[in-house]
């Protein structure tokens, strides 16, 4: 694990200093090596996907941010319940992402969860 916590570490410094495709590139590869070692629910492959979601937004890779946020939403929900902070957060990212797209009619939805965290731009 040392080697995912490293790649992980890095893909954080990468990311504050804006180099988003290193970045990816980096947590993509301690994402895949974790998956192998952990367990299908395991909180850090959350973490993980929430993350390579951002990443992709950050580098507008929609179809990417998409995917990554759909998953991570997914595991979130069926793992912590649909009222915790981190549901919100990825429910927020994943508005803003509509909102870019102009996709209103998936921002509506989530909209819809008056409990939601969303972003003042939806």
């Amino acid at each position: 694990m040392n080697k995912v916590h490293l790649y992980r570490e890095l893909a954080q410094f990468f990311e504050e200093k804006g180099d988003y495709e290193r970045a990816k590139r980096l947590l993509t590869a301690a994402y895949q090596w974790a998956k192998e070692m952990l367990a299908d629910d395991h909180p850090d492959l959350m973490a993980d996907l929430y993350n390579l979601g951002l990443l992709c937004l950050a580098l507008d890779d929609h179809a990417g941010a998409e995917e990554y946020l759909l998953s991570a939403l997914r595991m979130q929900t069926r793992q912590l319940g649909p009222e915790h902070q981190d549901v919100k957060e990825t429910e927020n990212a994943l508005a803003m992402l509509y909102t870019e797209q102009d996709v209103f009619a998936l921002v509506k939805p989530l909209r819809m969860n008056e409990k939601a965290v969303l972003c003042s731009a939806c």
